[in-house]
């Protein structure tokens, strides 16, 4: 078979591993892949199973971009290591560079992964190489020399990351989150991308989500709240409702009580609807009750609150989003039902390619967008904007604006309540040592003007 009867480096290997006891078999379509069947075997008891199977899966990308089925274990290291090049560099983004001393794998201005994907997938590659060794299958470890220049793969995440906050402390939060690929690698920030919103509707479409996951995306982006907050609401954060919150939910550390004040999108309202209407009710256990109990009239959320309260029933111990089960929702259900399959290698093929982002990521992308409205809106008066961030720490549910600035990527707001603490612990006038601050700092270019989020 040649090089370009293969599939391209970077689609999936379509495998099929099976087990029976402690033995795997390993097939691709109807074909037993015997050798392949044994280093998996081997592996598995040597380290553990999804270990090992990741292992397989790397040997036969490498025998596909070989060539050869059995290029891994038959070919000399030369061929291999070609192989291995060309994988590496179409896949994963770095080159293999071979200098007098060592061999290292360099990172090109544009990588396609992370650094930390591709020092794991180094890892995996001598694990398995090291089992063919040990299986007798190979005398030579073609990777033995290869070093991974770690400074080097991590230069592009510099932009991507804030090193240190404004008050000298180690910021673990980068300043870029995901990537959606298509074709080619397409890095996109936290900052300044309000087309995330329709990136992300876009995967879950594509996806074949059902509208309870659609519900809790919008959710999670009208909202910024963790993704906990929102698969475990219940029915009392409807009912804690009033006439300019939607709904509240409950926030880390603030008790059983949903306090957290919510106003829905247009596009969360309509979601929200979608599935208590149509979707729920097949796995509500107070369904046929409360049909009766409605009779002829009309659906609504208020009448089935009504109908909680009329049977005694508190609205905090039933939950709006439910399983196929009929339990609680939760984020470990959500990441594998649904927000797995935009991370799948075969979600590449969709219309906005492979997503890499985790939920709690558009918490992030949220919480910036209203700093930077509250920053456009109050960025030249200090005061109110002091102001505007006090009344929106409280809402968010943390006890100190501190809690803010970990979620500051832009800087500017962190660096403006930290000059609000130091006035008034030194007690001097606030109006004197605010007034003109931030123009004088933007004069200078240490803080960027204020901007408009559309």
């Amino acid at each position: 078979m040649s090089v370009a009867q293969l599939r391209r480096p970077d689609q999936a290997s379509h495998l099929i591993i099976r087990t029976k006891g402690e033995l795997y078999a390993v097939y691709e379509g109807n074909r037993f892949l015997r050798i392949l069947s044994r280093v998996t075997t081997y592996l598995a008891k040597k380290h553990n199973g999804r270990l090992a199977k990741q292992c397989t899966r790397l040997l036969h990308r490498v025998n596909r971009v070989g060539g050869a089925w059995d290029l891994a274990w038959s070919a000399p290291s030369s061929a291999v290591r070609q192989a291995l090049e060309q994988l590496f560099r179409t896949h994963y983004g770095v080159h293999i560079k071979a200098s007098v001393q060592t061999t290292q794998l360099v990172c090109q201005p544009k990588p396609a992964s992370p650094a930390s994907t591709v020092i794991t997938v180094l890892y995996q590659f001598r694990v398995a190489f090291d089992a063919l060794i040990s299986l007798k299958l190979r005398i030579d470890h073609p990777l033995d020399t290869v070093r991974c220049a770690t400074r080097q793969l991590r230069q592009h995440q510099s932009v991507l990351r804030q090193g240190v906050l404004y008050d000298g402390t180690q910021s673990r939060t980068p300043v870029g989150y995901y990537r959606i690929q298509n074709e080619g690698v397409t890095p996109q920030g936290i900052l300044d991308n309000p087309g995330l919103p329709g990136l992300l509707r876009q995967a879950a479409r594509a996806g074949g989500w059902q509208s309870r996951d659609l519900a809790v995306l919008e959710l999670l982006l009208c909202s910024g709240a963790r993704v906990a907050e929102v698969c475990g609401m219940t029915w009392a954060s409807l009912a804690s409702a009033d006439g300019h919150i939607d709904l509240r939910l409950h926030t880390k550390g603030q008790g059983l009580v949903p306090r957290k004040p919510v106003v829905l999108s247009s596009e969360a309202k309509r979601a929200l609807l979608t599935y208590l209407q149509r979707e729920r009710p097949t796995y509500d256990e107070h369904h046929g009750g409360f049909t009766s109990w409605l009779g002829r009239r009309q659906w609504t959320p208020e009448r089935y609150l009504e109908y909680l309260r009329a049977q005694q029933i508190d609205p905090a111990t039933v939950p709006v989003f439910l399983t196929h089960r009929k339990t609680a929702h939760n984020p470990d259900a959500f990441q594998k039902a649904a927000w797995s399959r935009l991370r799948r290698p075969s979600a590449r093929g969709t219309a906005c390619g492979q997503l890499l982002i985790s939920p709690h990521h558009i918490r992030h992308w949220v919480i910036n967008a209203d700093l930077d409205r509250i920053w456009a809106a109050h960025g030249q008066e200090e005061f109110r904007s002091v102001e505007a961030l006090r009344a929106y720490v409280q809402d968010m549910g943390w006890r100190s604006w501190r809690s803010l600035q970990h979620y500051d990527h832009r800087g500017a707001v962190t660096f403006l309540m930290q000059a609000w603490t130091r006035a008034l612990e030194g007690k001097a006038a606030p109006a004197v040592t605010m007034n003109g601050l931030l123009d004088q700092l933007q004069a200078d270019g240490t803080l960027p003007p204020p901007v408009s989020f559309a």
